[in-house]
């Protein structure tokens, strides 16, 4: 096979260089443009410590995964390591955004594919073990790891805690980036009958140009035991 005309290589790699130079100024351009972190929206208050209950059915943890959780391809890297990855959840336009513009950064690109490699290897032993020691600070947990629950597994078990909506937001700041979580789950009885339907947001502070989507997912679930209505829901009676 003939080789390839060097000029045309050498335009090729032009073009590349071109290309990661406009999007590291494009980058540097929204961060020297961006507000600073405290002027946006904090996320919601949920309460200064944990709600332990006081007569707490034994409980289960699980993942939904009919109909899945929703993914969201996102674009990072440039050039030649421009790649697309799944993530698990929801993303905005302008999230998917700031996720292209910070993805031009290495550790960053990193990141990402680490989420999205677990979430298409162990998405539900991921989620249940993030999720499991939160609730055994306020209740017993008999279940976890699980993306499916057996009839005869359901009538033995007190409350069932099921995962089923993720949904991401960034927020790049001159001084840092905040990245924000939110988890959708639900409760329900042995029976089937729903016991409460929560939505919990969680936020972790970085430096700029980094994201940190794992300990603001984990600060989410440390959120949801501060609820005192998901408290009430875990309690027989």
């Amino acid at each position: 096979m003939p080789g390839r005309n060097p000029e045309a290589l050498t335009g090729e790699l032009q073009m590349r260089y071109w290309t990661l130079t406009l999007l590291c100024i494009s980058v540097a351009m929204i961060l020297s443009c961006a507000p600073k972190l405290a002027s946006f929206d904090p996320i919601p208050r949920y309460g200064d410590r944990v709600r332990p209950c006081e007569n707490p059915g034994q409980c289960a943890v699980m993942v939904r995964t009919v109909p899945d959780i929703p993914t969201t391809n996102v674009v990072v890297g440039a050039g030649s390591s421009r790649t697309v990855l799944c993530v698990p959840g929801k993303l905005s336009l302008e999230t998917r955004q700031q996720f292209a513009a910070l993805g031009t950064d290495a550790g960053v690109v990193r990141h990402v594919s680490s989420i999205a490699d677990r979430w298409l290897s162990d998405r539900c032993e991921w989620l249940c073990e993030m999720l499991a020691p939160e609730v055994e600070r306020i209740a017993p947990l008999d279940v976890f790891v699980k993306d499916y629950i057996t009839r005869e597994e359901r009538l033995a078990i007190d409350r069932i805690i099921v995962i089923h909506g993720l949904t991401w937001r960034v927020c790049l700041g001159r001084d840092g980036t905040y990245t924000d979580a939110c988890v959708n789950v639900t409760v329900y009885d042995g029976a089937g009958q729903r016991r409460g339907a929560f939505e919990v947001w969680g936020r972790q502070r970085g430096a700029r140009k980094t994201l940190h989507m794992e300990e603001a997912l984990q600060d989410a679930f440390g959120n949801l035991v501060r609820i005192r209505d998901f408290s009430a829901a875990l309690e027989l009676g």
